[in-house]
């Protein structure tokens, strides 16, 4: 498993201060760590809904997650000095032996937004796709939120009329 500790700043943060924001990235195990994703990214204390409605929105992200094959999924968590789930990428195989990967899952918890944390999730998970032969990565069209588009762009993705999609091997 890697395990890389990284510094990131807010966005206007020069980052010639104090470094509170370090954070680790590790390989992300299925097996170990999909029920806490699939509990970060659903349930969140920002969230002002009903236990029903975050139950719902467990059980439809549980069911888009087992809708890949488990065996095809890469990702990366990230995590504070602290141990707080910081966020987590993952991606799947959209067919077996395919070389295109389609993005399931970016979340950042929103007191952990405007660090930079998607972008390096983005980026390791980009590099690590292209260095095990994957050649796209894909983004269903779905809502999302504005922040996530001018990231996508910098990124390299490109927007189409379906979502977004990335030429790994241009990146």
């Amino acid at each position: 498993m890697m395990t890389r500790p990284f510094a990131l700043h807010k966005s206007g943060d020069d980052g010639d201060g104090e470094e509170d924001d370090d954070f680790t990235f590790e390989q992300m195990d299925l097996s170990r760590d999909k029920e806490t994703i699939l509990k970060l990214t659903t349930i969140t204390p920002e969230d002002d809904i009903t236990e029903s409605v975050q139950n719902a929105l467990y059980i439809i992200w549980k069911k888009h997650f087992e809708s890949f094959d488990t065996a095809n999924h890469t990702g990366f968590i990230c995590h504070s000095l602290d141990d707080d789930f910081a966020g987590c990428i993952c991606t799947a195989e959209v067919s077996e032996n395919s070389d295109v990967m389609i993005l399931t899952n970016l979340y950042v918890p929103e007191h952990f937004r405007g660090l930079g944390i998607g972008s390096e999730l983005l980026q390791m998970t980009m590099r690590e796709l292209k260095n095990n032969g994957k050649k796209w990565l894909l983004l269903a069209n779905l809502i999302l939120p504005e922040t996530i588009e001018p990231m996508l762009l910098k990124s390299g993705f490109q927007k189409t009329s379906s979502g977004f999609a990335a030429d790994l091997q241009l990146n």
